[in-house]
């Protein structure tokens, strides 16, 4: 099994360039496919890029492209020694694949944190919408969600575990991949995840990430519906 984590410390010293290639692909046609549902929603929900509901989705769509396109890259060039050392000669094969897995862990973390970022960004437009007299510039992100879940009479369910986990993921990216928090534990789809204090996470798999961006889709359609 091939199980790509955040940490720099948890990645599998005995994986292959072939694996990681596979993978690459496999990820640019799962993220690629999310695209194209998120962008088909923007187009059937008659969304505006002037409105920031319309805004969330043209740049979660920026951030995949950005992603594939790394992905696209690494498939095609950098998984070649020969192409790599163009741009980055690297002295024995242990150094370049050192210098790889980081790209890969890399590039991970971007996507993470800009999707992260993203999704921020519109709960916080929102809470500005339903709490107009409120100042939020010091409130955390779960303060902001809890008081929007309230506000709406929504469920806690998938859609709100998957928001949490994305959360506490992100926050890992700041210590890397070290969960400084306290010990959280969350049961989302099929997954238990498992948040330790002090310790490496290792849920930040590409198919956790699809999950809470399919997620996110349908806590929009719930909450577009309501306001």
């Amino acid at each position: 099994e091939v199980n790509f984590l955040l940490g720099t410390s948890q990645i599998r010293r005995t994986v292959s360039r072939n694996s990681m290639k596979q993978h690459a692909l496999q990820t640019i046609g799962q993220f690629e496919q999310i695209r194209i549902d998120f962008k088909n929603e923007y187009h059937n929900g008659n969304l505006s890029e002037n409105d920031f509901k319309g805004q969330v989705f043209n740049r979660i769509d920026k951030v995949i492209i950005f992603l594939n396109l790394n992905l696209q890259n690494f498939h095609d060039n950098l998984n070649n020694k020969l192409k790599f050392d163009r741009i980055l000669p690297t002295a024995s094969e242990y150094d370049y694949k050192e210098v790889l897995r980081h790209y890969f862990i890399q590039t991970k973390a971007s996507f993470i944190y800009g999707i992260s970022s993203v999704i921020e960004t519109f709960f916080r437009e929102l809470h500005k919408v339903l709490f107009p007299n409120k100042n939020i510039d010091k409130k955390s992100l779960y303060e902001i969600l809890n008081q929007i879940f309230n506000k709406l009479e929504l469920e806690k369910n998938e859609n709100w575990i998957a928001m949490m986990v994305l959360s506490n993921i992100r926050n890992t990216i700041h210590n890397n991949g070290i969960h400084i928090s306290e010990d959280r534990t969350f049961i989302y789809h099929n997954y238990e995840i498992i948040f330790n204090y002090n310790l490496p996470q290792n849920v930040a798999l590409y198919d956790i990430l699809s999950l809470i961006l399919y997620d996110f889709l349908k806590l929009f359609k719930v909450i577009n519906n309501k306001i």
